[in-house]
């Protein structure tokens, strides 16, 4: 392991190493992304938190493995207006967060959250998580 390199998962020279490997419990952000009018699923949306980036699939929905902390969530997609949530991800924990998208054009440049300082704590910056595609629906 290398603080920075070969190892470390947020890629940073900051005296903490992040290995995502070994025993523990993830922690895992889930949701679906629909139309708000019409409640159809949408499959080609982008949730993108930070450095780490999903795709919507069959039903819309997305499941994500994540580093807690607290991050931006940015959903865009072909013929939508981009959506920005600030979202919380606790450890071992998966939180559902589902995403209502209003038909117009893409403003993914103009949207974003303001993410506290996480002093002390874990998450918030670099590549932050593994992500899967999911192709299946939870009930």
């Amino acid at each position: 392991l290398k603080d920075g390199g070969y190892g470390d998962a947020d890629g940073v020279a900051n005296g903490i190493i992040i290995d995502p490997s070994g025993s523990g419990i993830a922690s895992f952000i889930s949701g679906y992304v629909t139309d708000l009018s019409t409640g159809e699923a949408i499959t080609t949306a982008k949730i993108e938190f930070e450095d780490v980036s999903v795709n919507s699939f069959l039903e819309g929905h997305y499941l994500c493995m994540m580093v807690p902390g607290t991050f931006c969530l940015i959903s865009s997609a072909p013929g939508y207006e981009s959506v920005a949530k600030l979202v919380r991800i606790p450890e071992a924990d998966t939180i559902e967060i589902n995403i209502e998208m209003v038909p117009g054009e893409s403003n993914e440049d103009s949207v974003g959250c303001i993410v506290p300082n996480n002093d002390g704590g874990s998450g918030g910056g670099g590549s932050n998580g593994l992500c899967f595609i999911q192709t299946t629906r939870f009930k």
